[in-house]
């Protein structure tokens, strides 16, 4: 197969990928509903709460890959961050103490995670949600005043770094799907799972009632037009 053959074969795989998991996508922003007038700060903490009770169980199996060859060029020990950033965001909120994380709800449904292809559809969704994570960062600044470095470095994840950590993420996919085609369907399959998953997960959750009050120290109002 000539060069020109294989890149083909990645590039409709990342059309088609796309567009089989954007009304996953789109369903659960709507359940999310960050940006929503509103929104308060308690909102975001509880928010916040619901986002380590997923990625915390879901990155110590991903933390399992992290020297896989055919992972390696992603480099997960950059990018499997986002736990430990919940962590020092709610710190930082003052609303929760170290000693309290292992007492928080975790998701207990996650995404299997047996294969290469499966990681690969799963991080397809994580990585995708930090380009959402830059709009976000900016309506926490704008609202309550909270920086990346005051509370919001979960959303603002890689920083400045976001675009072309996504366009490395984007390259090491299609190569893979390039040298492997027959596990596109394994790889989507496992990104509208992680859709999936993490839409029940969130849904189920949103009911609860807020684990722990906002700090004082904060504006608990959505920004005033």
């Amino acid at each position: 197969m000539s060069t020109h053959q294989t890149s083909q074969v990645g590039f409709r795989f990342r059309e088609e990928i796309k567009a089989k998991t954007y009304e996953q996508h789109m369903r659960l922003e709507q359940h999310l509903n960050v940006l929503g007038p509103d929104k308060t700060l308690a909102d975001y903490v509880h928010l916040l709460h619901l986002f380590y009770g997923f990625y915390h169980p879901l990155e110590r199996q991903l933390r399992r890959w992290q020297d896989n060859p055919e992972l390696r060029p992603l480099d997960l020990h950059t990018r499997l961050i986002k736990a430990e950033a919940l962590q020092e965001d709610l710190a930082i909120l003052r609303v929760q103490h170290p000693d309290e994380f292992s007492d928080l709800p975790e998701c207990t449904q996650l995404p299997s995670l047996r294969s290469v292809p499966e990681v690969m559809g799963c991080l397809y969704v994580v990585e995708g949600s930090t380009l959402g994570g830059r709009i976000i960062t900016r309506r926490l600044q704008e609202a309550y005043q909270i920086t990346p470095g005051t509370g919001g470095r979960f959303f603002a994840s890689y920083g400045s770094e976001v675009p072309s950590m996504w366009r490395q993420f984007w390259r090491v996919l299609t190569a893979y799907v390039d040298a492997n085609p027959e596990t596109a369907d394994t790889i989507l399959a496992s990104a509208q799972c992680t859709f999936r998953t993490l839409e029940d997960y969130v849904v189920r959750q949103s009911s609860s009632p807020p684990l722990f009050p906002a700090s004082p120290g904060h504006n608990t109002s959505g920004a005033t037009s």
